[in-house]
């Protein structure tokens, strides 16, 4: 391969990776969750290595998962990102995580999911990123069969709506059938009781790239058969974090 081209795509892969680091910053992380800035580089990445046209994130929340996504497809020049959230207090409860009962209805009741919509949306459009995403303001079981109907080719899966855990076997199911060969299974929340039995029906059939729990993440990446291991994209973007200072990065790497 000629150095002007190899240049080329170190360039490319900078810009990406400092782009989405500076819109993650600009998004606020709460209760109501977020992707760290390692979660969002990896995801970014997964998309440029990654085999389908469109990738789908579900549970966009404030956008932090969902913004990375659209950039990373807009530097490609390909596909795009589709969101899927309700945007409701009533689907936003959670009965399967007793520890954490109070806060979730007090989260529920209280946000103002109409406002972090309307922010969500004025975000993609300033950043350039209408033509590179969509979302579907829906819950998980109407907007993934919406995309099901639509024949949209899925690349990478990024499940984390609600938590209850007939839903998230619901979305990881969904994932399981449409994600094209090959493709990314993102399973945020790993360590809730109520998430694991999802986790489980993933690796029955997927191979574990890389699984992080730490102060500031709790998610696993899988790949879906049908592809080859490599964990490059993955080593790239962490490697990119220690470049940008970033120490957070420890986390198991299957290789």
């Amino acid at each position: 391969m000629e150095a002007g081209v190899v240049n080329r795509r170190v360039r490319v892969r900078a810009d990406l990776q400092h782009r989405v680091r500076a819109i993650v910053d600009r998004i606020p992380i709460d209760f109501g969750g977020g992707s760290s800035a390692a979660k969002a580089l990896i995801l970014a990445e997964l998309v440029k290595r990654g085999r389908g046209a469109c990738s789908v994130d579900i549970g966009v929340y404030r956008g932090r998962s969902l913004l990375p996504l659209a950039t990373a497809h807009a530097s490609l020049g390909r596909g795009r990102a589709i969101g899927v959230d309700p945007y409701s207090s009533a689907a936003a409860v959670e009965r399967d995580a007793p520890e954490l009962w109070e806060q979730l209805q007090q989260f529920a009741s209280t946000t103002d999911f109409d406002a972090i919509y309307v922010s969500v949306v004025s975000l993609l459009k300033s950043e350039g990123l209408t033509a590179w995403s969509e979302i579907k303001r829906a819950t998980s079981h109407v907007g993934l069969m919406e995309i099901a109907d639509e024949g949209v080719e899925v690349g990478l899966v990024h499940v984390d709506g609600n938590h209850d855990t007939e839903i998230v076997l619901h979305d990881v199911e969904w994932a399981l059938r449409h994600t094209v060969p090959g493709g990314f299974i993102v399973i945020d929340d790993i360590s809730w009781r109520s998430v694991r039995p999802a986790v489980e029906r993933v690796r029955q059939n997927s191979s574990l790239l890389f699984a992080r729990v730490d102060q500031m993440n709790d998610f696993a990446v899988y790949r879906t058969p049908g592809g080859g291991r490599g964990n490059d994209h993955i080593r790239i973007a962490l490697s990119a974090l220690n470049e940008m200072g970033d120490s957070r990065v420890s986390g198991k790497l299957d290789t």
